[in-house]
């Protein structure tokens, strides 16, 4: 009795141990395994966005049994206004992708950003994130978009390529009107909107380093600065306060040397990307024969030594 009691064990567990590799076998292959988990890496929830300005859609998802290449990536972007009226804007395959918020769409429209992950057993998973209007004011945000870099602005720019972030920086608009980025070295930026400057290095990335590259490009602090320099008694940056001329620009600068020639001051201005000189006589400004020049944000004044 008892080495029947023992065999039957012996060929329920034989039995059992032969069953396993098929039984995972079949939940593999019968669509019983572990779904994607899917992230979005931009933009992030609750987040602004500014009209007129691209919004760059970045995904990434881990699976523990397929390879990235075997996932299917879906963006869908609703938008909705103040009615909560919803509107499909977007609908793409893929790991990025990028949309275009309108300028004159209804004001205080928000977006709803959906991503769905799915492995080739249609397990999937989704991930939303919304995004809310930057500004109430149409001509802020309009000038938002349109502002253009200048020295002393700090920018941060975060790249992402193959589903993952390869870089994230915050650098500063030099004096000349250059930034400085990992991989691409110095690049000229002075003139350029972010959302050029942007284009200008998914560009070079996509060239020489990358496969589809997104780069996006936020301004964290406006400098809004004169730069003045040359023979005055405190050179250096000053804000550009509104009515700021050549000669007041130069008077916050500590005032003129005794070797400062008035006649040929010179104000360096970045327009479309080149720099324009502005020659400027002050000593016909400071006895009222000619009209003060009004500064802009990121100009150079430059008042040079008096010749002999």
């Amino acid at each position: 009795m008892g080495k029947r009691i023992l065999l039957g064990g012996f060929l329920v567990a034989l039995i059992a141990c032969m069953a396993a590799p098929a039984f995972a076998a079949t939940a593999k292959k019968g669509g019983r395994g572990t779904a994607p988990v899917a992230k979005i890496e931009s933009p992030r929830d609750s987040s602004t966005y500014t009209p007129g300005a691209v919004v760059s859609l970045v995904g990434r998802a881990t699976d523990n049994e397929d390879k990235d290449d075997k996932l299917t990536y879906q963006w869908d972007v609703d938008a909705f206004n103040v009615g909560q009226e919803r509107a499909r804007i977007l609908s793409f395959k893929g790991k990025n992708a990028t949309f275009v918020p309108k300028q004159d769409g209804p004001p205080g429209t928000t977006y709803e950003i959906r991503l769905v992950v799915s492995d080739p057993t249609k397990h999937r998973d989704t991930v939303v994130v919304s995004l809310f209007p930057g500004s109430s004011n149409p001509a802020a945000a309009s000038d938002e978009v349109s502002y253009q870099l200048g020295p002393g602005d700090m920018v941060n720019v975060a790249i992402y390529a193959g589903g993952e972030k390869q870089e994230d920086f915050t650098a500063e608009v030099s004096p000349a009107g250059t930034l400085t980025s990992p991989l691409i070295g110095q690049i000229a930026v002075a003139g350029t909107t972010a959302f050029q400057l942007s284009g200008k290095m998914r560009e070079i990335l996509a060239r020489e380093f990358f496969v589809d590259p997104q780069v996006l490009v936020t301004v964290r602090n406006q400098a809004r600065k004169v730069f003045v320099s040359g023979e005055v008694r405190n050179p250096g940056a000053y804000n550009a306060q509104e009515g700021l001329t050549v000669l007041s620009a130069c008077t916050l600068a500590g005032g003129f040397t005794n070797y400062a020639a008035l006649n040929r001051v010179k104000v360096l201005r970045n327009e479309n990307g080149k720099t324009r000189t502005i020659e400027v006589d002050l000593s016909k400004v400071r006895r009222g024969k000619t009209p003060d020049l009004a500064v802009a944000a990121g100009d150079r004044v430059d008042v040079p030594h008096r010749r002999y």
